[in-house]
């Protein structure tokens, strides 16, 4: 486990060692130790899991690039991995993985990872950008998808704060709903899981999309079961209710028949009784408790009818069954009457004769028609060449029922058809008890008689069974003789069924069509459309595999739904236009018989069981409603924030019974789990949304005692204008270097960078490369000249300029002397080293450094003085590292400590109050080992020198300089020129007409400057030049300060109130002195003798008059001077420097007696 510190320990000396830990504790800096780091691991994740069922983990590899901009906006030189971090080849960050566990039990894998990335920039006293991640940790399970982890680092609202800490804490969620696992038992890859920071991320807000974090170790592994299961829409729910038993074995409970009233439940149970006298019942039964009402009215058998047949109108509650005696079937209408407790019962006519066989009644098709208020019925013995079957219709009229009877026979064309057919078997039913006559809403009936057509050779070798479709018929048909109408209807036989037999079943539908069945599962429709009877498309309900589907098909109109019973899955199935809509476990279905299922009035089930005991019954099952549906969906948004919009608005609308409730659910980037937004309960939702909630998803959660259903999810895309995250930085760089400035945009879509500089007064292109410089990050390569730099992102939604900034480029002095300033660092500070060309390459030179400007910044120690080299500047560094290194030796580092530190005893010198200092005795060497790496300063790959960092290696950019030296053999630069600086001002001169006056000052400068005089008489507005007979030559030292010096012989009373000043030039630039006011008075006595005024008025070689247009302040700052016309480079410490270099050389000008006003 490693632990992230707020800074590192300083390898140089071990007498530091006890002042580095003094200074932490001065500046609040925190120390970890090795007892806090094992109890962040503690902390982090449980590693030693002791599950049974789980896999120790040992050897892998955690890649994440943390964030791709924010690594590009701080770059590669700036950023350092840590503690058994590495960087890959493409960028992005390796952390070692050091314990973990897989455990199959609870499909969690918990992983802890070493190492830790640093990144800084800015930095000054302190670094403003200071965050260092580390001490990962990954968990991923059904309830939580994370990267745990600590952080360091300084707030951006208010960096100078210092350094603050979060450990252990959630750093990012994972989104793993789409990643493709690959895991076997030797290895297990989690690739590219996208990821988004969390509130304890701190550089980003919550929700941020963070770079993809790929996981690769040794070892088993698993997805957590993630899979969302809701209930299908629209779906009813039946809870299980009362039973009522029969003390008989299971095939006895034929079916329950409810009332439309909602009064009476009629069950009808089988045979039973002992061989010879078996008897039927019909029960009745309250229609919630099954509770019997009452005496059962016991139907002896007759003959043969073992199965009984039986039909229902729920509207009077009467039940009609059939009962043999020798040749004749009567039919039998029985009703419950409560207030007898007993059966009203009375036969309503009889079968034709043709309906008896064997003993035996032939009815092949017994139903109720709900349309025309009529029992129709369908008897006898079909044969294709002697048909006997017969369609009865019952009807009650007011003088009693009446019957009619009809011959049933297949329709001609059909005949023709099957004519020379082996057999024609069963066209109209088997006398058994499917239900397979019903009704469509006109009246007429569909007839699913289950027959067949066989063809083939006579010795029945190669048969084929052709399915006979399903007949329409029409009761009391104008024009048909004997009152029915007969048609096959088209397309409706099974496509597909393997035993070549017609549908068998047919039931009404919820939505009034007629279901066709076979016991396979299919299914057909058959629908009246503008009074032509069609057949639909043919559709199954495969339940797992499970076909088995019991003729039993009930609809319901209330909801809409037709619900059928699966008997190989025990399964209740809840269709509607052909799609399974939902299901539900009927763990004691029977449906041995048909019918096993019928539906209430009040939408209660009461369905045919078989209990544990084997013994048949019925079971009432309660409608609870149905599972909501979502009947118009949120749609997802888009918010321009650039117009000022801010609200993203979602709705949905749906039914279900009883009436749903609503929750609003949302899942930003990078977390795999919606989660419930507090409050957000109505049918529409508002939220304000920012540019970090770009794609954030939306859903409905709708909520009814039936189940519960997810809407379609919503993505909430805002659009903004361009916004600077991250401004450009200022920066000094000497000329040649590269010059990197960075910044961090928002925005969607997402904003182009381009880079502009400042010429004149336009800003103009930055062109790199001969392209304009485009992107986040621009990398001037050779910095030639001080410029104003600035970004402009750009999108759909607009333009924003960046703050500009300057980049600066400054170069080292190099004095005539040999010695060499370098150039200022941020804060201003410099060194000079001398000497500083021309170097032994031996390591005999000896060096010594003068130090200036530098400020007590964040260290309060000091600092070190070192020889070594650097790749950039500044060397950014306060340990050997990237791009920066040093000798170790004792005699290549000086030692400089601020006064009053706890480290001053130790110190080779301290600093003045003024931020200078002095120290000699540094050793160089041309090439030399620095840590572990072998240096060489004449190969050209480095620059060598002498470069000062901060003590105990803490990061300050304020104190960190480089000096460039060379070697002899390694060309300098040349000599920098340096502009004149006046060091001595010329002093006012008073005197007696007649008298001579002397005016001197100095001014250094390089090359050495030239020396004018001017003057402005009094009363004038213009300055001129001072005329000279001769022009002295200033000093052969090109270091030395010159003198110049103006003698006025005999002067005179018109001279009085005039006013002289030295123009000092060099190819550097020009400076003028301040003025000198000449006082001249009259003589007391006699007047002396004037000289004679016809000389010529000299004027001084090589000198400019400076025009009247020139400004009025010098570079002493008193009033009345001119400008200097160059610049000195490292301005603010050329005077000093050159004072201590200056020498004595005198240009003098002497004014003859007689030149009046002068």
């Amino acid at each position: 486990m490693t632990t992230i510190p707020t800074r590192t320990t300083h390898p140089f000396r071990s007498l530091l060692l006890t002042a580095t830990a003094a200074a932490a504790l001065l500046s609040g800096l925190v120390v970890p130790t090795a007892a806090n780091a094992a109890a962040n691991a503690a902390a982090t994740v449980n590693a030693a899991d002791t599950s049974p069922t789980a896999v120790s983990i040992t050897e892998g590899t955690m890649t994440w690039g943390i964030k791709e901009s924010w690594r590009k906006y701080i770059g590669a030189d700036a950023t350092k991995v840590e503690d058994g971090a590495a960087r890959t080849a493409d960028g992005l960050f390796s952390f070692p993985l050091t314990s973990g566990s897989y455990d199959s039990a609870t499909q969690t894998t918990t992983l802890t990872f070493a190492g830790s990335v640093h990144f800084e920039g800015y930095c000054s006293d302190y670094c403003l950008l200071d965050t260092r991640y580390g001490n990962f940790s990954v968990e991923i399970g059904p309830d939580r998808q994370v990267v745990r982890g600590d952080w360091a680092g300084r707030l951006q609202e208010d960096p100078a704060a210092g350094i603050e800490t979060k450990t252990g804490v959630d750093l990012a969620t994972l989104d793993i709903a789409d990643v493709a696992l690959e895991t076997s038992d030797t290895r297990t890859l989690w690739p590219a899981i996208p990821s988004a920071a969390t509130s304890d991320f701190v550089t980003y807000p919550a929700g941020t999309r963070l770079d993809p974090v790929t996981i690769d170790y040794v070892g088993p592994g698993g997805a957590p079961d993630l899979e969302e299961r809701w209930d299908s829409p629209g779906s009813p729910l039946y809870t299980a209710g009362a039973q009522w038993v029969s003390d008989k074995k299971e095939s006895n409970t034929r079916v329950a028949y409810p009332t439309a009233d909602g009064q009476t439940v009629v069950i009808v149970q089988g045979a039973t009784g002992e061989v010879g006298v078996k008897q039927h019942s019909l029960m009745a039964v309250d229609p919630v408790s099954l509770e019997p009402r009452g005496e059962a009215l016991v139907i002896p058998q007759t003959g043969g009818v073992a199965m009984i047949r039986t039909a229902f109108d729920a509207e009077t509650g009467a039940v009609f069954w059939p009962s043999v005696s020798a040749d004749t079937v009567t039919i039998n209408r029985s009703v419950w009457n409560p207030g007898t407790l007993a059966f009203d019962t009375e036969p309503i006519g009889d079968l034709p004769p043709d309906s008896v066989a064997f003993g035996s009644a032939e009815i092949t098709s017994f139903a109720w028609n709900p349309v025309n208020r009529e029992l129709d019925v369908v008897s006898g013995v079909f044969s294709f060449t002697d048909p006997q079957s017969s369609f009865t219709v019952f009807r009650s009229e007011t003088s009693g029922w009446t019957s009619a009877v009809s011959a049933l026979d297949i329709p001609a064309d059909l005949r023709a058809q099957y004519e020379g057919s082996l057999d024609v078997s069963s066209p109209f039913g088997l006398a058994g008890l499917a239900p397979n006559l019903a009704f469509l809403p006109d009246g007429s009936a569909v007839l699913a008689g289950g027959g067949s057509v066989s063809t083939g050779p006579e010795d029945w070798s190669d048969v084929t069974a052709t399915p006979i479709p399903a007949f329409h018929i029409v009761t009391g048909a104008t024009g048909s003789a004997d009152g029915i109408r007969i048609e096959a209807i088209d397309g409706a036989e099974p496509v597909d069924d393997p035993y070549g037999m017609g549908y068998g079943h047919a039931s009404v539908a919820a939505d009034g069509s007629v279901l066709l069945t076979t016991g396979l599962g299919i299914f057909r429709p058959v629908s009246l459309v503008d009074g032509a009877v069609l057949a639909g498309d043919e559709f199954t309900l495969d339940v797992g595999g499970n076909v088995y589907t019991s003729p039993t098909v009930v609809g319901d109109p209330a909801t809409g739904l037709t619900l059928a019973t699966n008997l190989s899955a025990k399964r209740l199935l809840a269709f509607r236009d052909g799609t399974l809509v939902g299901t539900q476990e009927l763990p004691l279905i029977n449906g041995y018989y048909p019918q096993a299922l019928t539906i209430g009035p009040d939408g209660a089930l009461y369905l045919q069981i078989r209990t544990a005991d084997g013994l048949g019954g019925i079971q009432r099952y309660s409608f609870a409603g149905t599972v909501p549906e979502i009947t118009s969906q949120p749609a997802s948004v888009v918010v321009d924030t650039a117009t000022g919009a801010t609200t993203a608005r979602f709705s949905v609308e749906t039914v279900g019974t009883p009436e749903p409730t609503v929750r609003w659910q949302s899942k930003p980037v990078g977390q795999t789990a919606f989660a419930d937004i507090e409050g957000a309960t109505a049918a529409s939702l508002e939220r304000s949304v920012s540019p970090t909630d770009d794609g954030t998803v939306y859903r409905a959660v709708v909520t009814s005692a039936a189940g519960s259903v997810a809407s379609e999810p919503a993505t909430v895309t805002v659009l903004s204008a361009p916004a600077f995250v991250q401004q450009p930085v200022g920066l000094s760089v000497e000329p040649g270097d590269e010059a990197v400035f960075q910044v961090l945009v928002s925005g969607n879509p997402e904003p182009v960078v381009t880079w502009e500089q400042e010429v004149g007064s336009v800003w103009q292109p930055v062109v790199v490369d001969g392209q304009p410089a485009t992107g986040t990050r621009l990398a001037i390569p050779d910095a030639r000249a001080t410029v104003r730099i600035r970004a402009v992102a750009t999108n759909d939604h607009g333009a924003l300029a960046s703050e500009p900034v300057e980049l600066k480029v400054v170069a080292p002095i190099v004095h005539p002397d040999g010695s060499i300033s370098g150039a200022p660092n941020a804060a201003g500070a410099f060194t000079t080293v001398s000497p500083a060309v021309e170097l032994a390459a031996d390591g005999s030179a000896v060096l010594g450094v003068s130090g200036s400007n530098f400020t007590k910044g964040t260290n309060k120690s000091g600092l070190y003085v070192l020889f070594g080299y650097v790749e950039t500047f500044p060397s950014e560094g306060g340990t050997h590292g990237s791009g920066y290194a040093y000798i170790d030796g004792e005699e290549n580092q000086r030692f400089i400590a601020w006064p009053g530190a706890g480290t001053a005893g130790a110190a080779n010198a301290l600093f003045e109050s003024n931020g200078s200092f002095t120290v000699d005795g540094l050793v160089t060497a041309a090439r030399f080992t620095a840590g572990s790496e072998q240096v060489d300063c004449l190969d050209g790959s480095v620059r060598c020198g002498v470069l000062t960092i901060g003590a105990h290696g803490q990061r300050d950019a304020g104190l960190e300089t480089f000096t460039p030296v060379y070697f002899a053999g390694q060309e300098a630069p040349p000599i920098t020129p340096l502009a004149p600086v006046v060091l001595t001002q010329p002093a006012a001169a008073s005197a007696t007409v007649g008298e001579s006056v002397r005016f001197e000052a100095t001014a250094s400068g390089y090359p050495a400057p030239e020396a004018a005089w001017q003057v402005l008489a009094a009363g004038e507005t213009e300055w001129v030049d001072v005329p000279s007979a001769e022009a002295a030559t200033s000093s052969a030292l090109a270091v030395a300060p010159a003198a110049a010096i103006l003698e006025l012989d005999a002067v005179t009373g018109t001279q009085n109130g005039s006013r002289y000043r030295a123009v000092f030039s060099n190819a550097a630039g020009q400076v003028v002195t301040a003025e000198a006011e000449l006082t001249v008075s009259a003589v007391v006595g006699p007047e002396p003798t004037p000289g004679p005024t016809s000389e010529p008025t000299p004027t001084p070689t090589g000198a400019a008059a400076p025009t009247a247009s020139d400004s009025a302040t010098g570079a002493s700052g008193a009033p009345g001077q001119l400008p200097r016309t160059g610049t000195a480079p490292g301005g603010m410490f050329a005077t000093a420097l050159l004072a201590l270099l200056a020498g004595a050389g005198v240009l003098t000008f002497r004014r003859r007696p007689g030149a009046a006003g002068q």
